[in-house]
């Protein structure tokens, strides 16, 4: 799932460690439980990041329009972007227009002192150029987000002429209404899902 949002091997292997039962042995190595069709078998730290290697390997072969369409296409038009320095735009499916122009940032550390206790802020001030490795990086994850966000008011907006009761929730990614309205809300989020995806305008 987190692909999409340009999760790299290593961060795949974490999400693993994450996952599975972590033992700590009396020579302090660490495994992990990982389930097979024969119970359990106990991987460490570089058996968990090979296993991560896989999935990532598999995931392109699985899905090879993946790799060509979202990964490949995107970041060469970013590439474009940044030659001519000019912001990342697109318009979600509901109209709502996304400017994307990362720039460098300074960081200024102020130190505080009070009491005898002191503290460090770190203050950030963007500079007038651009951050071409966050562009890069962000593209797809913002892209992604920005369809969703549409998704969510497509939901919304349909649900307020639509339901008898019009009261939605949503939080991130979850959707929640009264109990008499949820079997009515769960179709209208799939309707919705449907309906923008298959769309050309899309």
């Amino acid at each position: 799932m987190t692909k999409v949002y340009n999760v790299s091997t290593v961060g795949i292997a974490d999400k693993l460690r994450n996952s599975f039962y972590k033992i700590v042995n009396k020579d302090k190595t660490i495994h992990y439980l990982v389930p097979s069709v024969d119970g359990f078998i106990k991987f460490n730290s570089w058996e968990i990041l090979t296993l991560a290697e896989i999935i990532n390997t598999q995931i392109f072969k699985s899905l090879p329009s993946k790799k060509k369409a979202l990964y490949v296409y995107l970041k060469e038009i970013v590439n474009i972007c940044l030659k001519c320095n000019i912001p990342i735009i697109w318009f979600t499916p509901t109209g709502l227009k996304i400017n994307q122009m990362y720039m460098q940032p300074i960081q200024h550390k102020v130190f505080i002192s009070y009491k005898g206790k002191s503290k460090t802020i770190v203050l950030r001030e963007m500079i007038k150029k651009v951050d071409s490795r966050k562009q890069i990086n962000a593209i797809i994850p913002n892209i992604i987000h920005s369809l969703d966000a549409a998704h969510l008011m497509q939901i919304v907006n349909r649900g307020i002429s639509n339901m008898k009761y019009p009261y939605i929730l949503t939080v991130h990614y979850c959707f929640g209404a009264q109990p008499n309205n949820i079997d009515e809300l769960k179709n209208l989020v799939l309707t919705e899902f449907i309906q923008l995806y298959t769309n050309e305008d899309f």
